[in-house]
């Protein structure tokens, strides 16, 4: 993964825990749409966004 995919994906992460929704997010961090912040979220965390949430919402 490039370096600012990287950077932005790692911003996306921090985000998560935010009531914002992943479009919103999406935009903030700098990501052309939802799908593309999917594609890297995944890439980096082998997880989807949404399951992240789910998961950080249960600890």
């Amino acid at each position: 993964m490039a370096y600012r995919a990287r950077i932005r994906t790692l911003h996306a992460l921090d985000a998560m825990a935010s009531s914002r929704s992943l479009v919103q997010i999406a935009a903030d961090c700098g990501f052309s749409d939802q799908a593309h912040l999917t594609r890297s979220f995944s890439a980096l965390t082998d997880t989807s966004p949404s399951t992240w949430r789910r998961r950080l919402a249960r600890s």
